[in-house]
């Protein structure tokens, strides 16, 4: 702040140096040019705070804070200070399957249901029947959080713990996530963790891709509306993926291919980034992380294991990836369900064409190189191994 003897000095600085005089009223000039600036961020402030838009936006920050809080409690109770977070006990794993109507049902199964290789849940002839052709399915636990995103970009949360269970796999107790007019269910993912990640990626069929910063992602959420993340209208997400900086999104397609982008590297507005043939689509979209073990699955069951140092990463967009598959198998009609990071104790469920769903643990699938059922598949999710060790001892 200039003071009254501030401005005495100067005036004698310019009566005994007259070419001081420039230099002062730059310096005059410069401090002005501050405290304009500051009062009309001032003036802004103000007219904010009395429109109530500040009010407003400390509120939104307020409530997103205690929603994120309120999903770490459900993930890990409340903890004393300066404790680890622990894996929570599981007394069952929770089956979803969903479908682009909007229909959710919900199984419980007991840890010590999951035996490799053998089957979980075997749905009827009739309720199978009843079945929508295209039907996903997810493997969570009670204190997730599931996000569920519509083909035109609207999304909306849900606990498990809401979605009723079904004692039976039987589609007339389904739970419904109520699309809009002319509105599909293109994806469900679980967010619970998002607050330990720095960015979610949304990737659409036709391998368009979008990363939305932690900040940017939940203001999203907060407005149910992430966006459709296409540049084609018979595209639609795909896949959504939690990640932090400096690791390496891997994308595989239906028709055989892997490709490996750094996060760091991937855009903030929908872009194409990887090469596809007009009939190839994407089918799984993950961050490989820690893991060791990459494991490719095909529609007939067969499981190709990798080292995750197999997987290169890519030095641009315009790359087709990896092929898995040779041009024989991919001309044979021979297709990819899906892949994902894999521990030798991490398990994969798996729904088969005849509605029967088995569990699978990956060392027994590493070893066999096959997923052992006649009819094939469906669709393919991952269970980390930890959730299942926590009552049980692995053998």
């Amino acid at each position: 702040m200039v003071t009254p003897t501030q401005l005495e000095e100067w005036l004698r600085e310019v009566e005994e140096r007259p070419l001081s005089g420039v230099v002062i009223v730059r310096l005059v000039i410069q401090r002005l040019k501050t405290l304009t600036e500051r009062n009309e961020e001032l003036l802004s402030e103000n007219i904010q705070l009395r429109s109530g838009n500040r009010v407003e936006e400390y509120e939104k920050r307020i409530a997103n804070l205690e929603y994120q809080l309120n999903l770490l409690r459900r993930q890990f109770g409340d903890l004393p200070a300066g404790s680890t977070l622990p894996t929570p006990p599981q007394v069952g794993i929770n089956l979803l399957f969903y479908t682009p109507t909007g229909k959710v049902l919900r199984m419980v199964m007991p840890t010590e249901a999951f035996v490799s290789g053998e089957k979980l849940i075997n749905f009827s002839a009739e309720s199978w029947q009843a079945t929508p052709k295209t039907v996903r399915i997810l493997a969570v636990t009670d204190q997730e959080e599931i996000l569920f995103v519509f083909n035109t970009g609207r999304a909306t949360t849900l606990a498990v713990s809401v979605i009723p269970i079904s004692a039976s796999p039987d589609w007339t107790n389904a739970y419904s996530v109520d699309p809009h007019a002319s509105e599909d269910l293109a994806v469900a993912y679980p967010v619970a963790r998002m607050t330990l990640f720095d960015s979610c990626v949304q990737v659409s069929g036709r391998g368009c891709a979008k990363k939305m910063m932690r900040s940017a992602f939940e203001s999203h959420l907060s407005k149910s509306f992430i966006g459709a993340g296409v540049k084609q209208a018979q595209d639609k997400t795909a896949c959504l993926t939690l990640c932090n900086a400096g690791e390496s999104l891997a994308l595989a397609t239906r028709e055989g291919y892997l490709l490996a982008l750094p996060v760091n590297s991937l855009p903030y507005t929908i872009e194409e980034v990887i090469k596809l043939s007009s009939t190839d689509y994407i089918v799984s979209a993950f961050s490989p992380a820690k893991k060791t073990s990459l494991a490719i699955i095909t529609q007939q069951g067969k499981v190709v294991h990798r080292e995750m140092g197999w997987l290169e990463t890519a030095a641009s967009f315009k790359s087709h990836g990896q092929a898995i598959l040779s041009p024989a198998r991919r001309e044979a009609g021979t297709r990819l369900v899906g892949a994902a990071a894999l521990e030798d104790k991490d398990w994969l469920i798996a729904l088969h064409q005849d509605g029967i769903i088995t569990a699978h643990r990956a060392a027994d699938l590493f070893a066999s190189g096959a997923i052992p059922h006649a009819a094939d598949l469906v669709d393919v999710t991952t269970l980390d191994g930890k959730l299942l060790s926590t009552t049980r001892q692995e053998v």
